[in-house]
């Protein structure tokens, strides 16, 4: 599904370098879940907030951001929303 919004955006990228694109970020551990949810792709709230607390004490953020407005997880389907949280 993700590589048939991707084609039409970026006709450079062929089926082939998606499918490898996908077989190495799944090898490096990349995507595919973690621990009690191995859903591929899914955004955890506690990863992202791990993130921005490790931007802020390196100094690379100025200023305030929180987690709704870096990856709003409303656009999740609903079944994934309290697996996000």
């Amino acid at each position: 599904k993700a590589n048939a919004m991707i084609a039409p955006l970026n006709p450079k990228m062929s089926d082939e370098f998606l499918a490898y694109s996908h077989k190495t970020m799944e090898s490096n551990q990349l995507i595919g879940g973690r621990g009690e949810t191995p859903v591929t792709g899914l955004i955890l709230e506690s990863r992202i907030n791990d993130q921005l607390n490790t931007l802020r004490e390196s100094g690379l953020l100025d200023k305030e951001v929180t987690v709704e407005e870096v990856a709003p997880l409303t656009f999740l389907p609903p079944e994934l929303q309290s697996l996000a949280q």
